[in-house]
């Protein structure tokens, strides 16, 4: 029992005196700690991003992907706790299949949200089990009929099983202030898949970033030196140029988008660490990420943690 819940901690079904499920809350709480996770709605088509932790050299990388496909024409991707996380996207992929077997037809994004959500709440609702410590981001292509064209759709299924629409989400961890930073990055929409996986990049390398002389590890803690956590950048997209597939960014395109989001960010905020805060060059001025514009990434996700602190 903590003293936060004072006893109505105990069960997911359990509400407290102010109308509370301590464990939903709990379950935020543990996907705001997760690797960062985004989606970008395009004018032809979705991109997905992540930011994914090497938790050790002797892991094989290419096998912990957090982006995954769950049909041909559907990509997810869940942050939180991994586990959770992993038996999220394994439902996702196994709603896809049977709607397929069963209809004969790619399941509509729509539809499999629903199905998500629907499972997801009902894990919120009984005391033997908890809430999904995860939340799940689904970017797809729903094909049109006679009377509707054909659309992209994107999805955020939270630990509740709330479903949302969005034009841009960010899940994880920075994922206020990467929300700020994509209001300030304009319409999505107006722009193609091809622009959106830059701008996905930088906001993904920008969040790892601001990491930089915080994220405690053994080596520090120990005082010596030893090996830090790698990070990993992770891109997909789906939409007209894929032919309505969801893929991996091919790897050309994605070391371009990912070696710019670096160069940016060395170049414009060399003097990132606790002590100077984000997004400070030497001297105490700002800088930005992106060129000609004014507005400072760096500074967004300072002023964006101070907002939501």
């Amino acid at each position: 029992m903590t003293s936060v819940g004072s006893g109505y901690d105990l069960s997911a079904s359990q509400f407290s005196p102010e109308g509370r499920l301590f464990q939903v809350e709990y379950a935020f709480k543990a996907v705001a700690k997760g690797d960062l996770a985004l989606g970008l709605l395009g004018s032809d088509g979705i991109v997905l991003a992540a930011d994914r932790h090497v938790l050790s050299k002797l892991h094989e990388t290419e096998l912990d992907e957090k982006i995954a496909c769950a049909d041909e024409h559907l990509g997810v991707v869940a942050t939180g706790l991994r586990t959770d996380s992993r038996q999220l996207v394994e439902v996702c992929r196994g709603e896809a299949e049977q709607y397929r077997n069963e209809y004969k037809a790619p399941i509509p994004i729509n539809v499999c949200a629903q199905r998500m959500a629907l499972y997801m709440h009902a894990y919120c609702l009984y005391s033997a089990v908890r809430p999904f410590g995860a939340a799940v981001i689904l970017g797809g292509y729903t094909a049109g009929g006679k009377h509707k064209p054909g659309e992209f759709k994107l999805y955020t299924i939270d630990c509740s099983g709330e479903i949302t629409p969005h034009k841009g989400v960010a899940t994880g961890k920075h994922s206020n202030a990467v929300h700020v930073a994509m209001e300030k990055l304009g319409s999505f929409q107006e722009k193609s898949i091809g622009e959106l996986v830059k701008d996905a990049a930088v906001l993904v390398v920008t969040a790892q970033h601001s990491d930089i002389g915080s994220v405690p590890t053994p080596a520090k803690a120990s005082g010596h030196q030893g090996w830090v956590k790698e990070r990993r950048v992770e891109l997909s997209w789906i939409g007209n140029r894929t032919n309505f597939k969801h893929e991996f960014v091919p790897d050309v395109i994605f070391e371009e988008a990912v070696q710019l989001a670096k160069k940016r960010v060395a170049e414009e905020d060399l003097d990132l660490d606790e002590e100077e805060g984000l997004g400070k060059k030497k001297g105490g001025q700002t800088s930005s990420l992106r060129a000609g514009q004014d507005d400072d990434f760096g500074q967004l996700f300072e002023d964006a943690e101070l907002m939501h602190e």
